[in-house]
């Protein structure tokens, strides 16, 4: 009654408040869907750099194991030739 005998729409600064609210809801959807890309780009790029540095443990570590299986071997070979010298040693003091 009292602002329709005007002309006015009654309901034109409610009209006024939702839209200002779906425009505010729309603007932070917009920001939180921004975000969401943002660290799921973020973790994408996260999982695959740990990837890539657990094959590179994995490499490593076979290589520590063949090392270590060499370094074994060789010190065997060393005791065979020390025992070799030692027993070529002992025939020639005779």
């Amino acid at each position: 009654k009292f602002g329709a005998a005007n002309g006015e729409d009654v309901f034109a600064k409610i009209k006024g408040l939702i839209q200002d609210m779906i425009g505010k809801l729309e603007r932070e959807a917009g920001e939180e869907a921004s975000e969401k890309a943002y660290c799921d780009q973020e973790t994408a790029k996260t999982e695959s750099k740990k990837s890539e540095l657990e094959d590179d443990i994995a490499k490593l570590t076979s290589k520590i194991d063949q090392d270590a299986a060499k370094s074994a071997q060789l010190k065997e070979e060393v005791r065979v030739l020390e025992s070799e010298l030692a027993a070529l040693t002992k025939e020639q003091a005779v």
